[in-house]
């Protein structure tokens, strides 16, 4: 169990691959004709989103992304626990 990723992160990774198998064919037509160009730009910003938002393309990561993140595992973990020890409760009663 501790040995496999967890399931958001599996979904992820089917997500990643059903994009690179959509867009394999923009891929390779970058990588055999036009790498001088910037790939984000090429493949992204020109095709997958170019009639869609693009302000994803120009965030930028602080590390303070990472630290939400941990803070809501932890906060999720916590409720868990305290359901955990609620439901030791009740059967201790009983």
């Amino acid at each position: 169990m501790w040995d496999e990723p967890s399931a958001e992160v599996t979904q992820m990774k089917k997500t990643c691959e059903t994009m690179l198998e959509a867009a394999e064919e923009d891929i390779e037509d970058w990588y055999f004709n036009h790498q001088d160009q910037d790939i984000q730009n090429f493949i992204c910003r020109d095709r997958i989103l170019k009639n869609s938002d693009q302000e994803c393309l120009t965030e930028v990561w602080t590390g303070t992304e990472r630290n939400i993140v941990e803070e809501q595992t932890l906060l999720e973990d916590i409720e868990d626990d305290d359901d955990d020890d609620e439901d030791d409760y009740e059967h201790e009663e009983l």
